[in-house]
């Protein structure tokens, strides 16, 4: 089928999804880099192209860092209207369940708050329903990154908090959802 499925330059050429090994560098490079094209006729007004996703264990976000940066400070000093990239930090923190021997991001938190104010939103939903009404609020930001930072807290610890982020949400007036400013929803995401 055209436009579907993976990429193969032999069985494929017109597939979308590119296979990668787990090279937390190069994902992030191939995503900012898609999501830096902008095929609109006037790109200087308007962004035609690509959205980019990409997703490591939380204590390896590090590690992407450096294409992330440079995708930021493209949207920050670039004349140009680009994309925006969905940064996701899995088994964030120290709730990370089964994996936490090995894959304990405790320092992680703070690798997605070295970018300057406005230029990434930290998020961290609770519970997967969360997840939806934070992007749908992002998308509707300028700012081109969004480090959703994700946790899998064994199944008796998840009831265990008192709130929960959507609450949150209502409770600070939902600056997330009617934010004026860059620096409001980067304010409320830190």
């Amino acid at each position: 089928m055209k436009n579907y499925g993976r990429y193969s330059r032999d069985k494929n050429p017109e597939g979308v999804l590119l296979p990668q090994e787990i090279t937390e560098n190069v994902n992030a490079g191939l995503m900012v880099g898609a999501a830096s094209v902008n095929f609109a006729d006037d790109p200087f007004q308007e962004f035609n192209g690509f959205l980019g996703t990409c997703s490591t264990y939380g204590s390896f976000v590090y590690l992407k860092y450096g294409m992330m940066r440079l995708f930021s400070q493209m949207a920050q000093d670039g004349q140009l209207k680009m994309g925006k990239v969905i940064w996701v930090a899995g088994h964030s923190g120290p709730e990370t369940a089964d994996d936490s021997r090995t894959h304990f991001g405790i320092f992680e938190p703070g690798v997605t708050q070295l970018f300057p104010e406005g230029h990434i939103v930290d998020a961290h939903p609770w519970e997967h329903n969360e997840v939806a009404p934070i992007l749908g609020a992002w998308m509707e930001t300028n700012i081109p990154l969004i480090a959703l930072h994700l946790t899998r807290p064994p199944s008796k610890s998840r009831t265990a908090r008192p709130w929960t982020c959507l609450r949150t949400l209502k409770q600070r007036g939902a600056l997330m959802f009617s934010a004026t400013t860059a620096s409001e929803v980067s304010r409320w995401a830190r």
